[in-house]
């Protein structure tokens, strides 16, 4: 399929090629979110650079424009230099909006017509105030045999796009900076399912009126001398496609993005939220790892206080030491809920004790922490359970409260230096 249309594209290319244009502009994908705003600090593509000489001053735009696309919009931001901001006409599908600042931007979607507009080709006029005009290839027309067959209110089309100037309009006694436009037309309005590989032709002009005039002094027939017009071509005849550059979508959405697509928001949360809870478990078994590192072996707990509570040995063996009621307590507490995940807030809370308190108590009378209190006796009797050979290495585990039993074969070994298989195959 991928091979299909790789060929249908590359026939389409030279298609246009025969047609007369000799280069085609590849226009990106937009990799990050583009927002119609008329700044260019989301733009990271390079720009087109081209000059438009007022014919009838000693001024120079220079014009900055970049394209971009998604699978939804065709993007353009065009950053213009101009000394005076001039608007003229006003109101949304004025077909006279060109006699002033803007730009205008023609389009054959299915780069298929020759000299002449057809149905399926649009010019749209954004000007620097902030009005549009969307003309339309007009049918009427071309069997009237009009040299450009288009007309103005023929298409609906719903898109964005918003300028920003650098200094006032229709103000003579100031120098301007100039002004810039970002827009964005939407390719399903176009008839247009855009992929990679799309090809279509498109032409851009800048038209610049540098004084404020009465436009009633002119005739349909005379020349508005204040006004130029070219395209980045730098071709003064508009509304011919065959003299319309030919481009070519390119690059594609990043992984996410495409996981985003096929599996829709919904199913992007839900594998976020998958995601997060597999971090967090990681975390918490890091972080259960990380406190393995005090726990003692077996072999050292026989010498320290603790051994004589941890370890099975007469009660009368085992020191008095001031708490020792409590570790009694403790010690029954844990026997008795070996199934649980114990936590040392539980025996804190059956000793009517603070957490605190009670750490401060296991450390100074036994050397030790609750928590390690708690992992020695189930070390101990899980020895025991393996001794017996009644249950496997997992049984074992989830009898003692583990709910991982990779997790409890790390504790195994850790305080008895052998795996539990290897204790349990030496028993």
């Amino acid at each position: 399929m991928q091979f299909r249309l790789a060929l249908l594209c590359f026939a389409i290319c030279l298609a246009v090629l025969a047609q007369g244009q000799q280069d085609i502009l590849a226009i990106p994908f937009a990799l990050q979110s583009i927002h119609i705003d008329g700044w260019g600090d989301d733009w990271d593509t390079d720009p087109l650079n081209f000059t438009v000489k007022n014919t009838y001053t000693s001024d120079s735009n220079q014009v900055q424009l970049r394209l971009a696309w998604n699978e939804q919009f065709l993007f353009g931001r065009a950053q213009i230099s101009d000394r005076q901001l001039v608007k003229l006409r006003s109101g949304t599908n004025n077909p006279t909006l060109n006699l002033g600042d803007a730009i205008e931007v023609y389009l054959d979607p299915f780069a298929d017509s020759h000299d002449r507009m057809d149905l399926n080709d649009y010019q749209f006029i954004m000007d620097v105030g902030g009005d549009y005009a969307i003309f339309k290839g007009d049918k009427n027309f071309i069997r009237e045999e009009y040299q450009t067959p288009k007309d103005t209110g023929l298409a609906t089309i719903a898109f964005d796009f918003l300028a920003q100037k650098f200094g006032t309009v229709n103000d003579e006694s100031n120098v301007d900076g100039g002004w810039a436009i970002e827009f964005a037309l939407p390719w399903a309005a176009l008839g247009v399912h855009a992929h990679r590989g799309t090809v279509f032709r498109l032409d851009f002009c800048l038209d610049d009126m540098d004084d404020e005039v009465n436009l009633e002094d002119y005739t349909e027939n005379d020349v508005i001398e204040p006004y130029s017009f070219a395209s980045w071509q730098g071709d003064t005849t508009f509304g011919f496609p065959n003299r319309w550059r030919a481009c070519c979508l390119v690059g594609e959405p990043d992984t996410l993005t495409k996981a985003w697509r096929f599996s829709g928001k919904r199913g992007f949360l839900l594998l976020a939220l998958a995601v997060l809870l597999a971090l967090g478990i990681a975390l918490r078994q890091y972080l259960l790892i990380r406190r393995l590192r005090k726990l003692p072996r077996q072999s050292e707990v026989e010498l320290t206080p603790a051994g004589n509570w941890a370890i099975e040995q007469p009660i009368a063996e085992r020191p008095q030491l001031p708490s020792a009621e409590l570790f009694d307590c403790m010690r029954a507490l844990v026997l008795e809920r070996m199934h649980d995940d114990l936590r040392p807030e539980d025996l804190a809370s059956a000793a009517n004790m603070s957490l605190r308190q009670l750490q401060r108590t296991f450390r100074e009378e036994l050397d030790t922490s609750p928590h390690h209190f708690i992992i020695m006796l189930k070390m101990e009797r899980a020895s025991a359970m393996l001794r017996e050979g009644k249950s496997n290495v997992s049984e074992v585990a989830w009898a003692l409260g583990f709910t991982d039993p990779a997790y409890f074969s790390k504790v195994f070994k850790k305080y008895f230096g052998s795996s539990p298989k290897e204790f349990q195959s030496q028993a």
